[in-house]
């Protein structure tokens, strides 16, 4: 009878639960060059003084080119060049924060088996490459690049799209020298290891 009021012992079946992935690390995490965002903005600055002074100077023609178009009211003239004023300068400033709002939302990512492009603009978009694909690497520098430290990174992949363009890159040689070692360890596994 005493084993009927005995608590029955539970057999727990040891169940490790299942490991959690780790989080991927990056080894290198490069962004756009601050330098060409000051770069459009003083654009958009010289565009819109170089702007005034044309219409400035274009104003009186086109009114009196318009003043010789019979039954149009001079003043369609004004509304037209204050608009078009206006407008080309919205338009210059809107370019510069676009490109502000690239720099700051665009990622090239190396990890230990991949380069990840990631950006925001104009929608989300991830481009991962594996190193097995990449063919050939370089990169491409302007005078403001020399200048500033900044460049193109070129990935050629083999696609008849073309290399992979990775624009004003920071961390240019940082990027590169990983991502070169990384591809060479896959491409050419023996040299890896006797070194």
């Amino acid at each position: 009878m005493n084993h009927l009021f005995k608590k029955k012992e539970q057999v727990r079946s040891k169940v490790e639960p299942e490991p959690k992935p780790a989080p991927t690390e990056f080894l290198v995490t490069a962004s756009p060059s601050w330098w060409m965002v000051v770069f459009y903005y003083f654009l958009a600055i010289l565009f819109l003084w170089a702007s005034d002074l044309f219409f400035k100077w274009f104003t009186p023609y086109f009114e009196e080119v318009f003043k010789n178009l019979k039954g149009l009211p001079i003043t369609w003239a004004d509304l037209g060049i204050f608009w078009a004023e206006r407008g080309l300068g919205i338009l210059a400033v809107l370019m510069a924060v676009y490109h502000n709002l690239w720099k700051m939302t665009t990622r090239y990512r190396l990890s230990s088996h991949n380069l990840q492009v990631e950006t925001w603009l104009p929608m989300r978009k991830v481009t991962i490459i594996s190193f097995g694909a990449i063919q050939k690497t370089g990169f491409t520098q302007g005078i403001l690049g020399v200048l500033l430290n900044f460049a193109h990174i070129e990935i050629d992949t083999g696609s008849s799209l073309g290399p992979m363009i990775l624009p004003n890159c920071a961390k240019y040689k940082i990027l590169l020298n990983a991502l070169e070692a990384k591809v060479e360890s896959v491409h050419q596994p023996h040299l890896s290891t006797t070194k």
